[in-house]
């Protein structure tokens, strides 16, 4: 049975612009161990704790590494206005429904200057990045088109792919060396990106 250790919610800004996507983070584990792979989570949205029908909902199928996922609510179904006094998250694992939990409103402007603060980009295939604390770093990039491609953290690969996307990986605090390696005869314009989300 896979179930959620730990949840980080916050929101996030759609392009780094528009407050329209909720960052949504978590631990999943399977047996006692960290589970790797894919898995698929339905999130749902209702105004109350006991209220029966949800007023938002979609459905992700999730890359979990090492146990740590890390999804963009309203990427599928356009999130609506959050009620102003809160409203409760249900999320469903392979047929698996874990308790609700309370999202209370976050003002925009302190979340907003969270995600400024942490948030780095460089066009380039390599940076530093300086991690205030344990947890959570994002990092992602593009430019690539189809290129083949891996991301390395401090020497060692986290991910190799075709293609760009957002990659959670579980983090200490200090400094630590992303890198960007691609494959093919065109030249493009790559950039990297990360993100500490705690």
């Amino acid at each position: 049975m896979k179930r959620v250790l730990l949840v980080l919610f916050v929101l996030a800004l759609a392009a780094w612009a528009t407050p329209n996507l909720v960052s949504y983070q978590g631990k999943l584990d399977k047996d006692g161990e960290p589970f790797s792979g894919e898995a698929s989570m339905n999130f749902a949205l209702y105004e109350s704790k006991d209220a029966t029908t949800s007023f938002w909902e979609e459905t992700q199928t999730v890359i979990v590494v090492d146990g740590i996922f890390n999804v963009l609510l309203g990427s599928v179904n356009e999130l609506p206005a959050l009620p102003t006094d809160g409203c409760w998250l249900e999320v469903t694992i392979d047929s698996d429904v874990l308790p609700r939990q309370q999202i209370t409103s976050v003002p925009y402007a302190e979340v907003a200057q969270q995600v400024c603060a942490n948030y780095k980009m460089v066009e380039d295939t390599a940076m530093d990045y300086t991690c205030p604390a344990d947890g959570v770093l994002l990092i992602g990039g593009g430019g690539l088109g189809e290129k083949n491609w891996t991301i390395k953290v401090d020497g060692k690969a986290v991910l190799s792919a075709d293609g760009m996307s957002v990659l959670p990986v579980s983090i200490t605090a200090g400094e630590h060396h992303i890198s960007l390696t691609y494959f093919g005869a065109d030249t493009y314009h790559p950039y990297l990106w990360a993100i500490f989300m705690r």
